[in-house]
């Protein structure tokens, strides 16, 4: 068996392309890891990432997200993101279809949020983010704004 203890000083993993549906990654394990790479998988579920408090990047693209992703804390289901230091957050090619359900305001460092290829049509939840971070998405089908500022790129009428 590998010895974890290795693993208290890695700064960045990737686990790409490995049809991981679940991931379970602490502080405890990885106290100080900065990147995460995850793209290409089948993640649904998250549990503990949200203790990673020197995560600044986390990717995870071409995933199964979309309305159905959870994050685990303790023992508690929580439908939202919890991390204080994340700068990068890659969502692209995942289905979303509601950005209400991420709760951008527990994200107070983020700066730079992908998007793109997403099934977005309801972009309230940014509203009061707006001039924090960019948004980095293709408006294609997008039909409840609401009143929502989108990113800080002002008010859109609903449609394509």
């Amino acid at each position: 068996m590998p010895n974890v203890n290795n693993l208290q000083n890695l700064k960045q993993l990737s686990i790409t392309n490995c049809a991981i549906k679940k991931v379970n990654l602490t502080e405890d394990l990885l106290p100080n890891l900065e990147s995460l790479d995850l793209r290409q998988n089948q993640i649904t579920t998250l549990c503990g990432l949200h203790t990673l408090k020197k995560l600044q990047t986390l990717s995870l693209s071409h995933n199964q997200i979309g309305r159905s992703m959870t994050v685990y804390q303790k023992d508690l289901v929580l439908p939202k993101l919890l991390f204080p230091n994340l700068v990068t957050l890659f969502l692209d090619h995942n289905g979303i279809r509601s950005l209400v359900e991420f709760n951008f305001q527990s994200m107070p460092m983020l700066k730079y949020l992908f998007l793109q290829h997403n099934e977005l049509q309801d972009v309230n939840g940014t509203e009061n983010d707006n001039s924090r971070f960019q948004c980095i998405l293709r408006v294609r089908s997008i039909r409840n704004t609401g009143s929502a500022r989108l990113c800080g790129i002002g008010n859109f009428g609903g449609g394509s």
